[in-house]
């Protein structure tokens, strides 16, 4: 794979276009939907416990410098479990891809009442990602980092349009459903960050590796606040019966958007902003899953396969027959495959590759991993 370096910014808006995505997508509802009022003091929880995995996973990488979590898993269980572990990341970020565009494209083809084709919009968005992996990381990099902040400024613009549909009522109770859902089984709304996995692989991407803490930190601080404050802007903006509706949220919150005759159609600009937003997500995605399968594959330049990934991406896309069925893939298959694999089973890695080293680094101080 053309492994050219990532800049700290470059790096930064990578791991913060995935989760930007998100708030644009599905989650966002599934979240309102399972903690009712209280989803603004369960987002702040979700987001106070996201950073302190974040501070957990810059602490085990420091003892791992120049490592990627595949790496760490050979230093934990062995070649044979890395192998088997990488395999299960390609298809976790393979099935995140696929499941991502085809709600992005069902929900462009219901907010436009268009009957557009499905195949051929999915193909677009893919072929744009894989023709940006064919040039390598540095362009996945440069593309994500003019459009992250274009794509802050859209979400941001979005929500600051629609102020005056506020109703502050709307948060109360402020423990939604009980303290149970807000704070126990709401823990589980953790996965809405889980596409940061990404992170995990951008050690030996990163132009400067001393930048990985400032990397890790800058990226969930600024997904915290924009989760905050997009679920805040649902929460008030938005009616509860929302949660039924085929929309995504932020689509519903667009829909309400008057910005008198001067702007007509401010919808237009918003969605021109997502699409492109769709496109570098799915082309930092691409980016790991090359990056995973040359390493495993110990190949010099996995950017070649590219356009077969997409074919791949495209093919599991089609696999849910309606939206209902891929409303299921979205909220329970994804969410519990995030929290088991994501959250369990890489967590474990990551805490024995960190003990194990460390271990290993008070009976041999002056050894270093190879």
């Amino acid at each position: 794979m053309n492994l050219s370096k990532l800049r700290t910014f470059e790096a930064i808006a990578v791991c913060c276009i995935i989760v930007l995505n998100k708030i644009i997508l599905n989650p966002t509802k599934n979240i309102i939907y399972e903690t009712g009022s209280s989803s603004v003091l369960n987002i702040i929880y979700v987001c106070l416990l996201a950073i302190l995995l974040s501070v957990g996973i810059w602490k085990v990488f420091s003892k791992f410098p120049n490592s990627d979590v595949l790496d760490i898993a050979e230093f934990s269980f062995g070649k044979t479990f890395k192998w088997f572990f990488a395999v299960a990341f390609l298809i976790y970020f393979l099935f995140v891809c696929s499941i991502s565009v085809r709600s992005f494209v069902e929900n462009i083809k219901i907010f436009y009442q268009k009957e557009l084709d499905l195949r051929f919009l999915l193909i677009i968005f893919l072929l744009a990602a894989a023709i940006a992996n064919r040039k390598g990381v540095g362009l996945v990099g440069r593309v994500a980092s003019f459009i992250t902040p274009l794509t802050i400024l859209g979400i941001f613009l979005t929500f600051i349009s629609v102020t005056g549909l506020f109703n502050w009522y709307r948060i109360f109770p402020i423990l939604g459903y009980g303290i149970n859902e807000t704070f126990f089984t709401g823990a589980s709304n953790l996965y809405a960050f889980s596409s940061l996995s990404v992170l995990l692989f951008l050690p030996p991407l990163l132009e400067k590796k001393a930048d990985l803490k400032k990397v890790t930190m800058i990226t969930t601080i600024i997904t915290s606040l924009m989760l905050i404050f997009s679920i805040t802007c649902m929460v008030l903006a938005l009616s509860f019966s929302f949660t039924s509706s085929a929309l995504s949220p932020m689509y519903l919150v667009i829909r309400s958007i008057e910005w008198g005759s001067f702007f007509e159609s401010p919808e237009a600009i918003f969605t021109f902003i997502f699409i492109l937003s769709m496109i570098s997500f799915l082309s930092v995605f691409m980016m790991v899953s090359l990056y995973i399968i040359s390493k495993i594959g110990k190949l010099k330049n996995g950017t070649t396969l590219s356009l077969s990934l997409a074919e791949i991406v495209l093919g599991a896309s089609l696999i849910a027959k309606d939206i209902p069925s891929l409303n299921f893939l979205e909220s329970v298959i994804y969410k519990y495959f995030s929290l088991i694999f994501v959250f369990g089973i890489t967590s474990l890695v990551l805490l024995v590759g960190y003990f194990k080293k460390k271990k290993k680094g008070a009976n041999h101080p002056d050894e270093t991993m190879e």
